[in-house]
């Protein structure tokens, strides 16, 4: 998700490893999760941006202990169902060349292995992403667990067989460090991130969240932004240069606070504008509660 295999300047060798590395699940992913995951990073907590925030419907409905043990056997369709309900996507010829490559795939796999292997490969794909002790990163990552604190990292053994997809607050704080790197990133900063709650135990987790009533979908905490950055955002992602310069006129001059993702502060100290620049902290300030290092 983060071209983190072969590094930005090569691209087509990334998508092409996706391609691959997707094959055995048997659901086309890979290009359709990179282009929602980027926004959890942009709008972590985002009411409307973040698809990986659980909707209100989903905390109403899986209140109680069987529900929250549905809930994460559901994961998967959850995941894929979503992003469609907040901010659907226009398909890209990229997730349509995902989808032939693995329809293709599937096709080969019940000609030459027959049907059981790929219900097989189908239901393993669902029971690794539901209720498996992996699966409890998904829980792991941002549910509060300890009140005030967003972003939870995972230090134990599961982590040599994800790639270190455990180092959850190191991954946020620099997503273009590839997962090898990130034990050695936590031990030339102990002083960012020993001293931060974290887990243990996967499996613990999943417990724990059944269990404990204060936890469940609800446990996430939420933010709003205003139709501004949501525009600033559709503007960037079309690579629209002159309604990203409209909107960043609206954003300044309107001096009110208003969620802004890095990338957008980015544009904005570039941006100069009636002698302003010097006051953006405060006109277009991050809403309460957000933690920089979580973006």
């Amino acid at each position: 998700g983060h071209n983190l295999a072969f590094g930005n300047h090569r691209p087509i060798a990334n998508r092409i490893l996706g391609y691959i590395a997707n094959l055995p699940l048997c659901i086309p992913s890979s290009v359709t999760f990179k282009k929602y995951h980027i926004d959890h990073h942009k709008f972590q907590g985002d009411d409307i941006l973040d698809p990986d925030l659980p909707t209100y419907f989903e905390a109403w409905l899986f209140q109680s202990r069987i529900g929250k043990i549905f809930y994460i056997i559901a994961q998967p369709l959850l995941y894929a169902v979503r992003p469609l309900l907040r901010v659907p996507k226009p398909v890209t010829l990229l997730e349509v060349i995902n989808l032939l490559i693995e329809v293709v795939f599937d096709l080969i796999v019940m000609y030459v292995l027959g049907r059981k292997s790929f219900v097989y490969l189908l239901f393993g794909t669902l029971l690794g992403l539901g209720l498996h002790p992996v699966s409890g990163h998904f829980i792991s990552e941002h549910y509060v667990f300890v009140e005030g604190y967003e972003t939870y990292s995972y230090y134990g053994p599961f982590n040599y067989l994800t790639y270190n997809v455990g180092y959850h607050n190191e991954h946020h704080d620099f997503p273009n460090i590839p997962g090898y790197l990130l034990p050695e990133l936590k031990k030339i900063a102990p002083d960012y991130y020993d001293n931060l709650p974290c887990h243990a135990s996967w499996i613990k987790v999943l417990i724990d969240f059944v269990r404990n009533p204060n936890l469940g979908p609800k446990s996430r905490i939420r933010r709003t932004i205003r139709s501004d950055a949501l525009k600033l955002n559709n503007a960037i992602d079309l690579k629209n240069k002159t309604k990203v310069n409209e909107v960043l006129h609206d954003v300044i001059d309107n001096n009110n606070n208003t969620y802004v993702s890095r990338d957008e502060r980015k544009l904005i100290n570039k941006k100069k504008h009636s002698g302003k620049q010097n006051d953006l902290s405060s006109s277009i300030g991050l809403t309460n509660g957000e933690h920089v290092k979580n973006e």
